[in-house]
């Protein structure tokens, strides 16, 4: 396997070799396990191992809003999507990854033949992995919008405008 984590102030992508070997024996090209490792560069460029930690945190946290356990899964499949995309930019093989992440659902599925297992993996539509897969070979790639100082100044205010009126009211 192959994932992206941080360790103190580290930043670390660990994979197993025999893990990317049977990826590129697989695809019969090794641009597939360069669109793996893309996709988990993207997630720690992107802090994703920290910022799942704290929406982790929060969810047990707050164990009794049931909504915090959806928006949780949406904001991984958000992720999920958004490091494929940038994957693509980087590598410009959408078909790499795709081949790459149909290989791994058929790897992961539990029935044993490894054919009819990524054909039923992927015959599901509401399937994650179909999800990306169809969106990585039908978008195409463009890049990722990113907020700056101006976009974040009136939340911050708002925020910090609510967290002062408690104490003006003392």
């Amino acid at each position: 396997t192959a994932v992206a984590y941080i360790k103190g102030r580290e930043r670390i992508i660990a994979y197993n070799p025999d893990f990317i070997a049977s990826i590129v024996d697989s695809t019969r090209t090794s641009w597939s396990a360069v669109s793996i490792l893309a996709h988990e560069i993207a997630h720690v460029i992107r802090r994703d191992p920290a910022w799942r930690i704290l929406v982790g945190t929060l969810e047990r946290a707050f164990f009794f809003q049931p909504l915090n356990r959806v928006t949780r899964a949406r904001l991984c499949d958000s992720a999920e999507f958004l490091c494929d995309q940038w994957a693509v930019q980087q590598t410009r093989s959408p078909l790499a990854l795709a081949k790459c992440l149909s290989i791994v659902a058929s790897w992961a599925s539990p029935a044993s033949d490894r054919i009819s297992a990524g054909a039923s993996t992927m015959a599901r539509g509401d399937s994650p992995i179909v999800r990306r897969v169809t969106r990585i070979l039908n978008e195409p790639a463009r890049p990722a919008w990113r907020p700056s100082a101006v976009w974040l100044a009136p939340p911050l205010a708002i925020v910090a405008g609510l967290l002062v009126s408690p104490a003006l009211f003392l």
